[in-house]
């Protein structure tokens, strides 16, 4: 969503890949954390959903 609002707009790729980079070092990490710590609880999910839909 950020490199959406990225101003100015990347005008090729290698800015583009500066931007993503730019924002990827900003994510906090108990942002990481929580990602982390919810992947068990979504690929259960996934399991008891046979592949189907789950929530996630």
């Amino acid at each position: 969503r950020r490199i959406r609002q990225c101003v100015p707009v990347t005008a090729n790729i290698q800015q583009l890949r500066t931007a993503i980079e730019e924002e990827w070092t900003n994510i906090p990490q108990a942002t990481i954390n929580k990602l982390i710590n919810s992947m068990r609880r979504k690929c259960v999910a996934l399991r008891e959903a046979n592949g189907g839909h789950t929530r996630y």
